[in-house]
């Protein structure tokens, strides 16, 4: 199940001031060893790591599900991947894959429901050029009708492949269910059906939409010069208009009753995964939530596989979304057994059955994990982002050590019963002898 239980990019915690309020324009910010800085409209977080011979450029473009209808999902991620793959004004695709590799960086593109972003990874010497070539693809790409045709297939291929894999059918599938009615449901894939009427005068315009300056976060770790990031940044888009975007708080999923959705499938095990809203950046319970679903993962693996052998991927976490997503997951064929142990280990923990000594290690374990995930330039880079996009304040990656460590077990237990309530259910599997009641029991 390709899903994070530790979910480090979540943690918003607790309301910071953000400091873009008090930015002046071109005037740095210097916190530590990161630089923030403001010039026309666009945000720019620069950390500087003096040792370090690979830098991480990212630049992040805001909007997600706010960017596109449900009739034109996809377009974005259609659109950035047919960019940076289709060459540039006054060089070919071939070309300009080819200069890209001469300098040994690796440009990419991501969109997703609640940010896009074009980034790469180059050496010292190489920044600079490298920097030039993604402003290029992001501002004047070719956009070729067969590089446009090549994307779609990509795509579409993609989809169908998530149809085909239990673990990626299982997160299509909550997701609608959690999501069904709201912005977030059109999902950054597309489906097939608004993939094959986006045209390339599509593509053009949406690019267009996102060339705003206020749109666009600028992250760069490495062994940079702030004042040489922004110079070229200045260069790079400083024409650009600023835009009136403002950011809108997504809607959240409505309280609802417990569901289950049984899918009969001829699988030689079940997939489950039951999931609810969660905090998310900004929620002052985030930091507990993290704690709370990390160590009842940690439980369930003890309990449900170590113990007993009813599974090999039980896990427990939330997920790095805008809106916050809890979620219990696992693959057993004795589901029902199963699920009568992980409905146990949960009701203990809501009754306050927590060793805090145990609770201890599991934050230690979470620490030394969210340290790991984030030793790359890159890491590093997602990490001020999404708190800054989503949150509002870099800080808030920054301040989560802290955090987590003041977590106790009477904090996990009261998050447990509050949120870890009336459950969407979804399972995949033979539903011979099972009941959707069976599985709202918690």
């Amino acid at each position: 199940m390709r899903r994070l239980a530790l979910a480090f990019a979540t943690a918003s915690l607790g309301c910071a001031t953000v400091a873009r309020d008090r930015l002046v324009d071109g005037q740095p910010v210097v916190e530590g060893d990161v630089t923030e800085l403001a010039s026309q409209g666009l945000t720019i977080l620069v950390k500087r790591l003096p040792h370090q011979a690979v830098t991480s450029c990212q630049l992040f473009v805001r909007g997600g599900v706010r960017n596109w209808t449900a009739a034109t999902a996809g377009v974005e991620k259609l659109a950035l991947e047919t960019a940076i793959n289709g060459g540039i004004d006054g060089m070919s695709k071939a070309a300009f894959q080819a200069r890209l590799a001469s300098l040994g960086t690796q440009l990419g593109a991501e969109s997703g429901e609640d940010y896009a972003l074009l980034g790469f990874k180059a050496l010292d010497r190489n920044f600079v050029e490298s920097f030039k070539l993604m402003v290029a693809a992001f501002r004047f790409p070719q956009l070729p009708e067969e590089e446009l045709a090549l994307q779609r297939q990509l795509m579409l291929s993609e989809l169908r492949q998530e149809e085909e894999n239990p673990d990626g059918l299982l997160s299509k599938l909550l997701h609608a269910e959690l999501y069904r009615g709201l912005a977030y449901a059109a999902r950054a894939s597309g489906t097939p059906e608004t993939l094959a009427k986006l045209t390339r005068d599509d593509l053009v315009h949406h690019l267009a939409q996102l060339r705003e300056t206020r749109r666009l976060v600028l992250v760069v770790v490495g062994n940079v010069d702030p004042a040489e990031v922004a110079a070229l940044a200045r260069r790079g888009f400083g024409d650009l208009p600023p835009g009136n975007y403002v950011e809108s708080r997504l809607q959240a999923p409505l309280p609802r009753a417990p569901s289950a959705e049984l899918i009969d499938r001829p699988l030689p095990t079940h997939y489950l995964i039951e999931a609810f809203p969660a905090p998310t950046w900004g929620d002052a319970d985030l930091a507990v939530g993290i704690v709370a679903m990390n160590a009842l993962g940690d439980k369930l693996f003890e309990e449900v596989r170590t113990k007993r052998e009813l599974s090999y991927a039980p896990s427990a976490g939330l997920s790095p979304r805008g809106l916050g997503e809890g979620y219990l997951y696992v693959t057993a064929v004795e589901v029902a057994k199963t699920l009568g142990v992980m409905q146990e280990v949960v009701k203990g923990y809501q009754a306050g059955r927590v060793d805090p000594e145990r609770l201890e290690g599991d934050k230690r374990t979470f620490l030394t994990s969210f340290l790991m995930q984030n030793e790359t330039t890159s890491g590093q880079g997602s990490l001020l982002a999404g708190a800054e996009l989503i949150g509002g304040n870099w800080r808030l990656a920054r301040d989560l050590p802290a955090r987590v460590r003041q977590v106790d077990a009477a904090q996990v237990a009261a998050f447990l019963n509050r949120y870890l309530r009336n459950l969407q259910t979804i399972m995949l599997g033979k539903t011979e002898g099972l009941s959707p009641r069976m599985f709202e029991g918690m």
